[in-house]
């Protein structure tokens, strides 16, 4: 019988073709991440240069260091990947390389990492477990325990987030049924002093029995000198930044929601330098047939070392 499973399951044989950074879409991450509605509570507009501008999101200028505890590029050895994030002690074969990027395979999973740019896929080869009743955070716990045991710090986690994603059976008999559990999908984003690294996460999936099933890992290392993490503008003159940036850009005027951000830059070596900005997302445009996603926009805020 064929399973229909949304999007995750059919993923499973993307990435494994294409590669951790080989595909187009990027269905790793909350789908609601973009579009999510926030308690009224949250919302603080303010009219700035003819913009409604929800300004919650800033509440006060941050002031980051990078931490010094911190993902090192060893950590992406195939050994160490395997036996620590993985916990696998099958026999390593490799399979295939690509300037940095390894394929190797063990007789339980797929892996496969590029340390320089800091990225790792791995997949459970063997079929999917029959369902348990879970605890979600035991899941969640699993997930964090095996990206600490990986070398990812607590001080570099900004939010962690565990899901559960549902599927359907293609029989009619089965969709009388309902969905029913498919996997538990564990978003972890890179992010410190409550201000994020857009792009930077690792996704860990188990199965429904509780045994992992996939881990995709997008995190170069820092580097130990260069961040721009401190601005000397006020609110105000950020906001009227805002303003005058958003104007300039050609769209009509409407409403943004702004937040911080830390923007990666990949150096010469791998090693990623941050610098602290404003996302301005604005919402999606519905031209009737064809609904542009929500777009965000990063404001420069003359960040300094």
């Amino acid at each position: 019988m064929r399973t229909n499973t949304m999007w995750a399951l059919v993923m499973l044989g993307c990435a494994a073709a294409c590669g951790v950074t080989g595909c187009a879409t990027d269905p790793e991450s909350p789908s609601s991440e973009a579009t999510e509605a926030r308690p009224a509570e949250a919302v603080k507009e303010e009219m700035v240069g003819g913009w409604m501008l929800d300004v919650a999101g800033l509440k006060t200028v941050p002031t980051l260091a990078a931490p010094a505890a911190r993902l090192l590029p060893e950590a992406f050895d195939l050994g160490h990947v395997q036996r620590d994030l993985l916990r696998d002690d099958g026999l390593l074969e490799m399979k295939g390389q690509l300037r940095d990027r390894t394929r190797s395979e063990s007789s339980a999973f797929a892996i496969e990492v590029d340390p320089v740019k800091g990225t790792l896929l791995a997949i459970r080869k063997d079929t999917l477990g029959a369902s348990a009743d879970l605890d979600e955070a035991a899941v969640t716990e699993d997930a964090k325990d095996r990206l600490r045991d990986f070398g990812i710090p607590d001080e570099e986690i900004g939010a962690v987030i565990t899901r559960r994603l549902l599927g359907e059976d293609s029989s009619r008999e089965a969709r009388s049924e309902g969905p029913r559990l498919v996997a538990y999908k564990t978003f972890v984003t890179r992010g410190f002093g409550g201000v994020v690294v857009p792009g930077h996460r690792a996704v860990v999936t188990h199965s429904p029995d509780g045994s992992l099933r996939k881990v995709l890992v997008k995190w170069p290392a820092l580097a130990n000198v260069g961040h721009r993490l401190t601005t000397p503008l006020t609110l105000a003159a950020i906001k009227d930044r805002v303003a005058t940036r958003l104007t300039e850009s050609g769209r009509p005027q409407g409403r943004a929601v702004l937040g911080w951000m830390q923007e990666p830059a990949v150096g010469e070596d791998g090693s990623v330098r941050l610098t602290l900005k404003v996302a301005a997302r604005l919402p999606a445009v519905d031209h009737g047939e064809i609904v542009e996603e929500p777009e965000i926009e990063a404001i420069d805020v003359d960040a300094k070392e």
